[in-house]
């Protein structure tokens, strides 16, 4: 668990976009992510975007996974250079019963300017919403 809290706070703590025109795509683009597929598979694996378009790994080459840096979805079936996805915000992991007695990683997300909001103000921290629940903000 404190794996899952350290990398959470790593997400956390760089909530703003770090280039607001990517390469070939020009979309805002977080910093850091956490692999989608990784995570469907229990790894719990951090990625880092320095450069280039919405595609992750960019050459789609180095990684076993490939996913769109922006909306997060899968490269080539999910999103595409031509699709025009949105960010759903701050990813945040969490441990969850898989329905069968053992347990999965799940990706839930905050919305990114609410929580900068929160951060400045200290009033109405966001909910982070995963696929069939929410966890109150404080």
């Amino acid at each position: 668990q404190s794996e899952i809290n350290k990398a959470n706070r790593n997400i956390l703590s760089h909530p703003e976009y770090y280039t607001h025109s990517c390469g070939y795509d020009s979309l805002s683009l977080r910093r850091f992510r956490f692999c989608p597929g990784c995570v469907d598979e229990g790894l719990l694996t951090f990625a880092v975007h320095d450069e280039g378009c919405k595609q992750w790994p960019g050459s789609g080459t180095g990684h076993r996974h490939c996913f769109c840096w922006h909306c997060t979805k899968k490269w080539g079936t999910d999103c595409s250079h031509s699709v025009n996805c949105n960010d759903p915000g701050l990813q945040q992991v969490r441990r969850c019963s898989d329905g069968s007695g053992s347990e999965k990683l799940e990706i839930g997300f905050v919305d990114a300017q609410a929580y900068i909001a929160w951060i400045r103000t200290g009033e109405n921290c966001p909910d982070t919403i995963f696929e069939n629940s929410r966890i109150l903000g404080l």
